[in-house]
């Protein structure tokens, strides 16, 4: 799991992914190493991923911690809807 936040944060997000996923092998109740892989699967472009990590969170019984990172990807995908969006051209005459 620590290998998995030390890749992650070195943008090395297919690392993380397979250290997050060796870290739930051995404890599947590891509610870190989901919250963990939901980001890593998010910021490496899997939107589906990261919310089949709010759905396992939420599998075991660790609502607020779903409930957490679902709000986080639902604010990064707004965030990022508002960044795509062009702003309007105005007529300068």
């Amino acid at each position: 799991y620590q290998l998995g936040l030390v890749q992650q944060a070195n943008t090395q997000y297919a690392d993380a992914i397979n250290s997050y996923k060796k870290a739930l092998e051995n404890n599947p109740k590891l509610t870190d190493a989901l919250i963990g892989l939901g980001g890593a699967y998010y910021w490496s472009g899997n939107l589906q991923g990261a919310l089949d990590q709010v759905k396992a969170l939420k599998e075991l019984g660790s609502v607020d911690e779903a409930n957490q990172l679902e709000v986080w990807i639902k604010n990064k995908e707004a965030k990022k809807a508002s960044l795509q969006k062009k702003p309007e051209a105005k007529d300068s005459k």
